[in-house]
């Protein structure tokens, strides 16, 4: 009779773990992938905004400048800045992404990878824009 109990019981808690496991791994799955989406949104984001604001300063003419403040996402690799574009590479599972923006004038300068708040100064320098960071 016990023995029958304890059967009954290693039935029940193995199906329950034939259950659960498979529901955490796809939970961990689909939380990984949206990080990655929103890293990438941010990224895109940022990238835009810098854009934007050195067309601005660059079209009101030399000396003017502003500072952005924004938030860098986790698991960027590296930011470059050359000619008319701005490259963030980031890492994610499936290997390196390149997030690529174009901009109508042209860009110098260089930013950290580093995550976490960051101060972008956007200055007109003649005939480019320099970006940089504090």
């Amino acid at each position: 009779m016990k023995a029958q109990v304890s059967t009954e019981y290693l039935i029940v808690v193995s199906f329950a773990l034939l259950l659960t496991i498979p529901t955490i791994v796809i939970f961990f799955s689909q939380s990984t992938d949206n990080i990655e989406q929103v890293n990438n949104q941010q990224a895109k984001q940022i990238a835009r905004k810098i854009i934007d604001s050195a067309e601005s300063v660059y079209y009101l003419g030399k000396p003017s400048a502003t500072t952005l403040k924004v938030v860098m996402p986790g698991g960027i690799q590296k930011i470059d800045i050359t000619n008319r574009m701005i490259v963030i590479t980031i890492d994610e599972r499936a290997g390196p992404t390149d997030i690529i923006e174009v901009s109508s004038v042209n860009l110098t300068g260089s930013l950290s990878p580093s995550s976490g708040v960051m101060h972008i100064r956007v200055e007109n320098i003649g005939d480019m824009v320099n970006i940089s960071y504090r």
